[in-house]
C-alpha cells in the first residue's frame, strides 16, 4: 500500500484522492492554515484552497476543513499516527519532522545609570 505521512498523519495514495489533493488534507490534519500549507507545500495558498475545495467536493461537498478531515478518516483516507504507532505498522525514524520556526533569541536590554558628580 502506498502512503503519504506529513506530521503526525498517514495517508493512502491508493484511496479517492490524487496525491495533492491528499497532501493538502494531511497538512490541514495538522492543524494548518491554507497560508502555512502553502509555504511547506511551496505552491500559491490559491492553488492550496483549490486543492482542498476539489477535495471536500470528492467526499460529499463537506463545509470546513475540519469535516474534511473527519470524513477522509471515516473513509479511511487518512489516519493518525498514534494509532498507526499503537499497531506496530510504522517506526518513529520514519516520519519526518515538519520545519520549525527558528525561535528568536530573547532580546536583553541593558540600562546603564550615569550620575552626574558636581565637583
Amino acid at each position: 500500500m502506498n502512503t503519504l505521512i506529513i506530521g503526525d498523519w498517514k495517508g493512502r495514495l491508493d484511496a479517492e484522492l490524487p496525491r495533492g489533493q491528499l497532501e493538502a488534507v494531511l497538512h490541514a490534519a495538522n492543524d494548518l492554515t491554507v497560508k502555512q500549507i502553502a509555504r511547506n507545500i511551496g505552491i500559491n495558498p490559491d492553488s492550496v484552497q483549490g486543492r482542498l475545495d476539489r477535495a471536500k467536493d470528492k467526499l460529499g461537498f463537506v463545509r470546513s476543513l475540519r469535516g474534511l478531515v473527519l470524513e477522509a478518516m471515516k473513509r479511511g483516507i487518512i489516519a493518525p499516527l498514534v494509532l498507526m504507532l499503537a499497531m506496530g505498522g510504522i517506526s518513529f525514524a520514519s516520519s519526518p519532522q515538519p520545519p520549525r520556526t527558528p525561535q528568536r533569541p530573547a532580546r536583553v536590554l541593558m540600562v546603564r545609570r550615569i550620575e552626574s558628580v558636581t565637583v
